[in-house]
């Protein structure tokens, strides 16, 4: 994850010094500069996600990230805590796994009706955390929110051709 920030980074470097002696050069390499920048910035902000530690309270949640202070939600600054299953956002559902998910409010769903765990730009506003039923019990305990269960929810199960027919 962090070489590929790293080199990605390097690469827009690259071709944006490469392309400042001619306007024409730096117009044909805009395109690949910006999306190594974007790159870049998805493992950035993918990366932000894996190192921050989330805290839940029976006042709300708190996410500590590195590089930024820590961002405290109330209870009611979510539209809804559920578990649902990490999809990738090709809507692949061969590897799935189950997360808690609080979800804020403003937050859409993708087109697939599923919420965006993996979309490294919905981070700030949809903070997902692997599953475990020890830790759901734990939290069910101090949330005052219904913690929806999405899992067997038509959006999460896989799209079955045969059935279709």
């Amino acid at each position: 994850m962090v070489v590929g920030m790293l080199l990605f980074t390097a690469g827009a470097l690259y071709f944006l010094i490469d392309s400042l002696s001619t306007v024409l050069l730096f117009i044909v390499s805009l395109p690949i500069m910006l999306f190594c920048a974007m790159m870049a910035l998805s493992a950035f902000l993918e990366l932000q996600q894996l190192l921050s530690k989330v805290c839940v309270t029976a006042e709300g949640v708190t996410v500590i990230s590195p590089f930024f202070p820590p961002k405290h939600l109330t209870w009611d600054g979510f539209q809804q805590v559920c578990i649902c299953l990490y999809v990738s956002g090709r809507g692949m559902l061969d590897n799935r796994y189950p997360q808690l998910c609080f979800v804020c409010k403003g937050e859409q769903r993708s087109i697939h009706d599923r919420w965006k765990t993996h979309n490294p730009f919905h981070h700030h506003k949809l903070i997902a955390i692997d599953y475990d039923e020890e830790l759901f019990e734990a939290i069910r305990a101090i949330c005052p929110l219904e913690i929806v269960d999405l899992r067997n929810t038509a959006p999460y199960q896989p799209f079955n051709k045969e059935a279709s027919q």
